[in-house]
């Protein structure tokens, strides 16, 4: 835990209005949300990015964001859910500290999520598809193989957990 990160502090604090908890993961309820019943899925090991964090870490988390996009279909009644990683600035990513939002979306919501997709050459697309494959053209390994020497041990569905009240201040 960094001691200067504010959702390492938020993902390990007892005082969090917590949803879920377990040993590497606890989602917080987001103060500012788009909807209410939006969630934060924190690993509680400081992470500066997504891309970053261990396969098995990543792994947890993403189930731990499925399963809260579950429960708001079904405890919220929502008609949608986004699940939502920024990694940089440019992406939008605010905090120095990896982490997922789930937000439960609404017909009539009006929040909006559209990314402004531009016309593009076959000259653009080509130049792109080469950087991206180069790399991993260069591997003595296909990426299968990487893909499966780096999978992660499965993790079991977690148990929702029964809510803890709060302590009240004052």
């Amino acid at each position: 835990m960094e001691e200067q990160c504010l959702f390492c502090q938020l993902a390990n604090n007892q005082q969090s209005q917590k949803v879920y908890e377990d040993d590497k993961i606890s989602v917080v309820m987001d103060i500012k949300p788009v909807n209410p019943g939006q969630v934060l899925v924190i690993p509680k090991e400081h992470h500066s990015s997504f891309l970053g964090m261990p396969n098995e870490l990543l792994a947890q988390t993403m189930l731990i964001a499925r399963l809260m996009g579950g429960l708001m279909f079904q405890a919220l009644k929502a008609q949608g859910v986004n699940i939502l990683v920024s990694v940089g600035p440019a992406a939008g990513q605010r905090v120095g500290h990896a982490f997922v939002y789930v937000i439960p979306r609404f017909d009539e919501d009006n929040a909006g999520l559209i990314l402004n997709q531009k016309e593009v050459t076959q000259e653009q697309l080509q130049e792109a598809y080469k950087k991206l494959t180069t790399p991993i053209a260069g591997q003595k390994e296909t990426p299968e193989e990487k893909v499966e020497e780096s999978k992660p041990k499965p993790v079991p569905k977690p148990p929702i957990p029964p809510r803890k009240p709060a302590p009240r201040a004052g």
